[in-house]
């Protein structure tokens, strides 16, 4: 980029903190007595705490074009927020500098430049103030700030009986409509509801496609891809990537940090049927939200063993079960005996049944039926049979939001999974 072709450049740019750790507690009462009495003695000084210092940024070297649109990713503690307040001025870099040319804007926490006492439409011309916008400037804005915040009715009410989406909605409003170069804006629109965000996001475009630049961050892959042209990748206070926006979500995607438990062997059973296997189909563990989930569990079969099937269930990580399955169930063809020796099943979760989060997979086997299934004729209808083995939380998954047509309609993220019931038009009556 030319020297004069940048809205943003940071050059060496650190920040450092230094924590200091407490002491470590002693286990019994009597470490704790012979510390107080050596505190007594002449001459003793009270020992300074124990500190250590850690980079929350380290050696960013970036360029950003003035009217780019710049999405900001990363994993919670990379460094994200920390490279908005530098550039917000809300923090100072330890090492290198930071310039950027033209007049910024930002919203990073909520209520930020709010005083709870005051009311809204107070409020509106101090945060327009801190913001740098002129008095006759504010009032030009004012009435289009109210209408995007969507608070007249309690224009005049204090902000401390706000609920923290009013202190969004009308943050946000502050910021979007002051004429700045720069937009700046953490995941604090996570606050408020599907229609606000849709909103803000609609209002950022704007900003982009009347030539401003814009750094968003936001965990949500499909709006950083529908808002953002470009995008960088943050993972322990360094930048891993800068370019194209397509290529650094994949980039973070595919991280490997958090690699998932994707191989389980089970202790087999002395006698009878047993589980021997269970395995997800990517060595990752990761699946993108919009493709099928693969697992393949294998089952050995001795000579002789009484009929058996596998029940398998997908539990999210407040331990909700949101899938179970039989293995009979899509293919009653199984029902009619299992082969000696082992054998495996593969099953698949279809492309957009489980919204993005961490997974876990159990896996039972049970004696099918006393004899042999023909004379029965048809499936159980619940756990018909005996409990053989049970492998609980054998293996985990997770599924990322890949920024794809389905997270951009929005419906992967309500509810407890991605099902997508069939509709279609009856015939008009009257």
């Amino acid at each position: 980029m030319s020297e004069a072709n940048w809205a943003i450049r940071m050059r060496g740019v650190g920040k450092k903190y230094t924590i200091a750790a407490l002491k470590a507690r002693n286990d019994y009462f009597i470490d704790d007595l012979m510390g107080f009495f050596r505190s007594l003695l002449p001459g003793s000084r009270p020992r300074a705490p124990r500190t250590e210092t850690f980079w929350a940024l380290r050696d960013i070297d970036l360029e950003i074009g003035p009217g780019e649109t710049v999405g900001i990713v990363g994993r919670n503690g990379a460094g994200k927020s920390t490279l908005l307040k530098i550039l917000s001025r809300v923090a100072a870099p330890t090492t290198g500098e930071v310039r950027f040319r033209g007049r910024l804007a930002s919203l990073l926490e909520i209520g930020t430049g709010f005083h709870r006492e005051l009311s809204g439409r107070e409020n509106i011309f101090l945060n327009g103030t801190i913001l740098g916008m002129r008095r006759r400037e504010i009032h030009r804005q004012f009435d289009a700030i109210v209408d995007f915040a969507g608070i007249e009715q309690f224009l005049d009410t204090p902000v401390k009986f706000y609920s923290s989406g009013m202190y969004v909605r009308l943050a946000f409003a502050v910021a979007a409509h002051l004429r700045s170069d720069i937009l700046v804006v953490d995941e604090v629109l996570a606050v408020g509801d599907a229609q606000f965000q849709k909103k803000c996001l609609g209002k950022m475009r704007d900003v982009a496609e009347d030539g401003r630049t814009v750094l968003f961050v936001s965990h949500n892959m499909g709006s950083v891809r529908s808002l953002c042209r470009r995008a960088l990748f943050l993972e322990h206070g360094r930048l891993l990537g800068y370019g194209d926006v397509d290529g650094i979500i994949e980039q973070y995607t595919q991280s490997s940090e958090g690699a998932q438990a994707v191989r389980y062997e089970v202790p087999p059973l002395p006698q009878g049927p047993t589980i021997v296997c269970i395995e997800l189909d990517d060595p990752k563990g990761r699946y993108p939200h919009d493709g099928a989930v693969g697992i393949r569990v294998s089952v050995q079969n001795p000579e002789g063993c009484q009929p058996s099937y596998v029940a398998l269930s997908v539990v999210d990580v407040h331990a909700q079960m949101v899938c179970f399955s039989r293995d009979f169930e899509s293919d009653e063809s199984l029902l009619e005996g299992r082969p000696v020796g082992v054998h495996s099943y593969r099953v698949e979760i279809p492309a957009g049944s489980l919204r993005p989060g961490d997974y876990w997979i159990s896996c039972t086997l049970y004696s099918l039926f006393p004899n042999h299934p023909s004379e029965y004729g048809q499936a159980p209808e619940n756990e018909v049979g005996e409990f053989i083995q049970g492998v609980d939380r054998a293996v985990s998954f997770a599924v990322y939001d890949n920024g794809s047509v389905l997270s951009r309609l929005g419906f992967p993220w309500r509810g407890v999974t991605g099902l997508r019931p069939r509709w279609s038009r009856l015939a008009q009556t009257g």
